[in-house]
């Protein structure tokens, strides 16, 4: 998957985690997870910007976990 690819998915679930019921939102941080693994395996000039994807996940890992509990 390209570093656009997983830039618009993250957008996606970013701006959707919050209608998503408890189980969604569990496949949501699964996949994040997922594309956080295909963000590490980036080098050469899209590095930086996957490396701040990175950050942009963990961020929204952190506000769907916040959100549970």
């Amino acid at each position: 998957m390209s570093v656009e690819t997983m830039s618009r998915r993250i957008s996606i679930i970013e701006q959707t985690w919050k209608e998503a019921p408890q189980a969604g939102r569990v496949e949501y941080v699964e996949e994040l997870a997922a594309i956080s693994t295909g963000l590490m395996s980036v080098t050469g000039p899209e590095a930086e910007r996957a490396e701040w994807l990175s950050r942009r996940v963990n961020r929204v890992v952190r506000n769907i976990g916040t959100a549970a509990g």
